[in-house]
């Protein structure tokens, strides 16, 4: 007799549910999908051509050069944002500061910003990574409870790391990456499936500043950190089962049309607020 199908939880997922329930019910019990932002469509396209770029690497072929790196961002920038916007059904979710530029200028703006930050990987990160896998399919079957736990790596190095690649308009703080539930659940699939927790856990951080810059913030995890996580699963998978979804309070900042797509139709936010969006 076949085993029962089970559902999937990813860290976003988890995340997600922390900041509001209500959030996730209506992104993955419902199915609605929200409209992505620009910052969004960035962070994919630098994902997909510092993937490709890596790729070739990692099959002997050497890295591409700095100029092409460019050329590949510029042309997966279109193509990203059709997808997203057909994933959405809708059209892109702009920023004030978006939408007082227009679209097509604030799409000028986010592909040069694709390129800048492909480019600036390209540079500083390609060259000192030695992957081994990249975009890893993980799963961590969950015997009694009604998920197991699925994630996608973006680059992983053996056992000597595991890196995730980030963009982000200001430095984060120092010790970002010694929060990051995240690089948690990343070094327990990796514990599970490969034996061993990688020596670094990295978040490679591409800063869009004046002056672009890339920041590698490295940590470490043991066995003792996976018990906290766990127990966050434990309750979320509990709190699914049940069907109990409490959302975000009003005066917590995402909370906000900015940063979530389903603020203008959220039942647990005021009249007043939604009307002024």
């Amino acid at each position: 007799m076949a085993a029962p199908f089970k559902k999937h939880l990813s860290i976003s997922q988890i995340n997600m549910l922390s900041r509001c329930a209500e959030q996730w019910r209506r992104r993955y019990d419902l199915g609605e999908k929200i409209p992505p932002g620009f910052s969004r469509i960035v962070g994919k396209v630098v994902d997909g051509t510092s993937t490709q770029n890596l790729t070739g690497k990692m099959k002997g072929e050497g890295l591409m050069s700095i100029e092409a790196v460019g050329d590949l961002a510029a042309d997966a920038f279109g193509p990203c944002w059709e997808e997203e916007e057909k994933i959405a059904e809708a059209e892109v979710m702009l920023t004030e500061q978006e939408a007082a530029l227009g679209v097509d200028k604030a799409a000028g703006l986010a592909k040069d910003k694709s390129i800048r930050l492909a480019q600036l990987h390209a540079r500083e990160f390609a060259p000192i990574i030695q992957p081994t896998h990249l975009q890893r399919r993980i799963e961590v079957e969950l015997p009694g409870y009604p998920y197991d736990l699925l994630g996608y790596l973006d680059i992983q190095e053996g056992l000597r790391a595991i890196r995730d690649t980030k963009t982000a308009a200001k430095t984060p703080a120092k010790d970002i990456a010694d929060r990051d539930d995240q690089l948690t659940m990343y070094a327990m699939m990796v514990y599970k499936n490969d034996g061993a927790i990688p020596d670094a856990l990295t978040l490679d951080y591409l800063i869009d500043l004046k002056t672009p810059k890339a920041t590698a913030f490295a940590t470490k995890r043991t066995v003792e950190d996976f018990d906290p996580l766990l127990r966050r699963v434990e309750v979320a998978s509990l709190a699914l089962e049940k069907g109990v979804f409490v959302p975000a309070r009003e005066t917590d900042w995402w909370c906000s049309e900015r940063w979530c797509g389903y603020f203008s139709s959220c039942a647990y936010v005021k009249r007043s607020r939604r009307l002024n969006v």
